[in-house]
């Protein structure tokens, strides 16, 4: 009995780096494609509660992840390991495969050493065709189009600009190009298509071309996960994510706003259009058209279908609540932050059935309320009158974060009223946000049921051998 019980403990040992490796590549993954922190952090201790490691202490930064162990025997040697996050590509299908590959390693399906080459091949795999992100890129154009009322002339135009910029940001994206100036030419590129528009119809409204481009940038900078660090207490990290964000968004208004000037300099007329208020489509063809927005959207993420399928109802219903607030008078921003929160409880609520991270849900079913219109009206606005422009887009900014905020809030709410019944599974799709811990027996001491479903079977071993 002792025999077995030693050669279990020395197994479990073994097995150690393997764990801890597969813990760093995993968090500087889910890093990379723009989880939260603190859902980093949990997933990792989960983990190392797997490999029976209580003294891991992790840290995660903006741009890597460190995990240092020293063993509180004298057999086991400390053990370091940093995962550095070199680029982000905002990759939600990599971001929910990563996440169950750890589900399948923490049930048992999974060793950490076959989860480990499953998470590394993760980093390169597509799980979509290129022909259909790119497709699916150009739809979402169309759709964003429709949403804002733009005939299908302009639809297409938008489809052709929207296909052309995820084509070119690719290219720079490879060739590791700040992110600052590839926003820019991505700008530029979406004036430049409604110039064309312009001059195939000089009658024709192309301001809904440059704000589809608008829309699905700012989704690609998604602010999400840098709103879930500030308000849990990552202040450091999601501060800088923010700022990021804010750096990324401010390269689009400077191409954009450099292409327009450009424009105006060649007696280009038709781009600044002010009153979108005017423009007439019936409720149900904008809900079809944000359904389709994010559809798309979802494919052009690499989501898998089932997350498709879910983000694109759940988008759907939120719009629906941002356009009945609007009917009754209520201001875009408190709008915007209603449809959030039924975006974030929704799709907490049926994130563990689909198998998606919240997150995945949310950050595709928010992109019809992201305030494209606000920041377009903002740039056009300081053509002229410089100070209401940047009113303008303090105001399109702070939507921005109130929708967030607001998807950060619904998710957090339907994780503290089931937690009761939540499982660890749960708990890998909808995280329950809590103040920053840095290792397994302290947030052990704030959540004692905390427990994943290997945890009691690997302590065993080791119980034994002190027995």
């Amino acid at each position: 009995m002792e025999q077995a019980a030693s050669d279990a403990v020395r197994a479990l040992r073994l097995s150690r780096p393997d764990a801890l490796d597969l813990a760093a590549e995993a968090a500087s993954l889910l890093l990379s494609n723009g989880a939260a922190a603190a859902e980093i952090v949990d997933i990792v201790m989960d983990i190392c509660r797997a490999a029976g490691l209580p003294d891991v202490n992790v840290v995660v930064t903006y741009d890597q992840v460190t995990l240092a162990l020293q063993p509180d025997d004298s057999e086991s040697e400390p053990y370091m390991r940093v995962a550095a996050v070199r680029s982000r590509s905002y990759n939600f299908g990599r971001y929910a495969a990563t996440v169950e590959v750890v589900r399948r390693h923490l049930t048992g399906e999974l060793t950490a050493r076959s989860a480990l080459d499953e998470v590394r091949r993760l980093r390169s795999a597509r799980l979509q065709p290129v022909w259909l992100t790119r497709l699916a890129a150009g739809v979402t154009g169309l759709a964003a189009g429709i949403v804002f009322g733009a005939s299908w002339t302009v639809a297409l135009l938008a489809l052709v600009a929207v296909l052309f910029s995820d084509w070119l940001g690719g290219i720079l994206a490879g060739r590791r190009w700040p992110g600052f100036f590839i926003q820019a030419l991505v700008g530029a590129l979406a004036v430049g298509v409604a110039v064309v528009g312009l001059r195939i119809d000089p009658e024709v409204d192309v301001s809904a071309v440059i704000i589809a481009v608008i829309i699905v940038a700012l989704a690609g900078m998604t602010v999400t996960g840098a709103v879930q660090d500030a308000i849990t207490g990552w202040y450091l990290t999601g501060s800088v994510r923010v700022f990021e964000s804010l750096i990324k968004s401010l390269g689009l208004v400077v191409g954009i706003k450099a292409a327009v000037m450009v424009a105006d300099r060649l007696g280009v007329e038709g781009i600044v259009v002010y009153d979108f208020s005017t423009r007439a489509v019936r409720p149900v063809d904008m809900i079809v058209a944000a359904g389709v927005l994010v559809l798309a959207f979802g494919l052009t993420t690499q989501l898998p279908w089932r997350g498709v399928l879910a983000s694109a109802v759940i988008g759907m219903a939120g719009y629906a609540v941002y356009a009945a607030m609007l009917t009754g008078q209520a201001g875009p921003v408190w709008s915007a932050a209603v449809a959030a929160v039924v975006v974030g409880v929704t799709a907490a609520l049926v994130a563990r059935r689909v198998r998606i991270p919240v997150s995945g849900l949310t950050n595709s079913a928010v992109l019809p309320l992201l305030p494209g219109v606000a920041l377009f009206e903002a740039l056009m606005e300081s053509t002229d009158y410089l100070f209401a422009g940047l009113d303008g887009l303090a105001t399109a900014f702070s939507v921005a974060l109130t929708l967030a905020t607001g998807m950060t809030l619904g998710g957090h709410l339907v994780a503290v009223v089931t937690r009761p019944w939540r499982s660890s599974a749960d708990r890998l799709y909808v995280p329950y946000f809590s103040e920053p811990v840095a290792t397994l027996r302290e947030r052990d001491a704030l959540d004692p049921a905390i427990e994943t479903p290997r945890a009691r079977a690997d302590e065993e071993p080791a119980k034994e051998a002190r027995r």
